[in-house]
């Protein structure tokens, strides 16, 4: 008996919180975007949605532009990593990172690849302005673009730092 969804729809924008658990977990794209509605949804329950691999961009696009939930970096971050998120929704949301945030979209293997080079682009460029200490952990975690680009700069001890950077691209002998 197949179900009604615009019955579904009007329960999922109406759900209290304890049930808005399970609704997160929905195949119906109509009752995603109806729960995006729901006066009850708070970020505990987006950050489920977003973890989702199915996720339909189309719900992606909707939480994108709903500046309540934007206003949450774990948010702006889940959204940019998203595999389905559009380049056209995550590279603005991808300008607004923190630099640490940058760092992980540009090595999630889940985010778009335009998504992963603009994070890179724009650690590369945020480089001058950040302190030594940043760009030696930026050298040691971060994408070997980043590093190689600290190193252009002049630091001796980023070269160290880069060296133990277990996602550079080097050869290894």
């Amino acid at each position: 008996m197949p179900t009604d969804s615009s019955a579904d729809a009007a329960r999922a924008r109406q759900a209290p919180a304890e049930e808005i658990a399970a609704l997160v977990h929905d195949v119906n794209e109509v009752v995603l975007l109806a729960l995006l509605e729901n006066p009850a949804l708070d970020e505990s329950h987006v950050q489920l949605l977003l973890q989702r691999l199915d996720l339909p961009g189309t719900v992606i696009t909707a939480l994108a532009q709903n500046a309540r939930w934007l206003k949450a970096e774990s948010v702006r971050l889940a959204i940019a990593q998203h595999p389905h998120t559009p380049p056209r929704v995550a590279n603005p949301i991808v300008r607004q990172l923190f630099v640490f945030n940058l760092v992980q979209v540009s090595l999630a293997p889940t985010a778009q690849a335009e998504t992963r080079r603009l994070a890179e682009e724009l650690l590369v460029a945020k480089i001058p302005q950040l302190a030594i200490g940043q760009k030696l952990t930026l050298a040691r975690r971060g994408p070997s673009r980043v590093a190689g680009a600290i190193i252009q700069e002049g630091h001796a001890e980023a070269t160290t730092a880069e060296l133990s950077n277990p996602f550079s691209r080097r050869v290894k002998f």
